[in-house]
């Protein structure tokens, strides 16, 4: 499985000093984005996360928590497979196949995330489309939250899927993921984690996430 340390700074020289600690233990980090409108808070700037990208050498995951996901696209200048999630919900459904497809164009990995509430059933149309799938694991816009259990289900229920239509799309987990669950989110078929206060409310970033690496091999 891998780990996405997922810090909240909004300060690119505090990232930088992220990165250059955590560059050897991981495989790239989540950034969230959000406008304030498709959730409650704001955070995550384009110039932000164009510096964050020009600051490691691993690929960003930039989860875009936004009602305009194309506009905010336009602004980035990421590194070749780096991964943009938009989110199912703030997009209308006939632009769905385009955004995608719009990010494919771009060299990066198009990735779609639902809310907890949306059946993973909804989206099985789009399974061409994307190679990045997001279930979010608490409600989107606040980190801190308790981790949903039905999360399991929905994993389990995308990696039949998966299976079944001979699929290879990343499922990735967002949202109070720690060392307890995150070894049941991968025998249930998680293939990728983002991390936040796992890692960064601990006293020492570095070891939290080598203690998460132990758990998930």
């Amino acid at each position: 499985m891998l780990i996405f340390p997922a810090p909240h700074s909004q300060d690119s020289t505090e990232l930088i000093t992220i990165f250059k600690e955590l560059d050897p233990l991981c495989a790239g980090y989540h950034i969230d984005v959000m406008d304030g409108q498709f959730v409650p808070n704001s955070m995550g700037t384009p110039a932000l996360i164009n510096a964050a990208d020009k600051a490691t050498d691993h690929p960003l995951w930039i989860h875009l928590m936004v009602n305009n996901p194309r506009a905010f696209i336009d602004q980035l200048t990421l590194k070749p497979n780096s991964i943009v999630t938009f989110h199912y919900e703030a997009v209308q459904k006939e632009a769905l196949v385009d955004l995608a497809e719009y990010i494919e164009h771009k060299n990066w990995r198009p990735s779609l995330a639902i809310n907890p509430k949306t059946p993973v059933k909804d989206i099985f149309y789009l399974y061409h489309e994307v190679d990045h799938i997001v279930i979010m694991s608490v409600e989107p816009g606040a980190a801190g939250q308790a981790f949903l259990t039905g999360t399991f289900n929905k994993v389990g229920q995308l990696a039949l899927f998966r299976a079944a239509k001979e699929l290879g799309f990343t499922i990735a987990i967002d949202g109070g993921v720690t060392t307890d669950n995150a070894p049941q989110l991968k025998a249930a078929g998680a293939n990728a984690v983002a991390v936040c206060s796992a890692l960064f409310k601990t006293e020492n970033a570095a070891e939290a996430l080598k203690e998460l690496q132990k758990k998930v091999g």
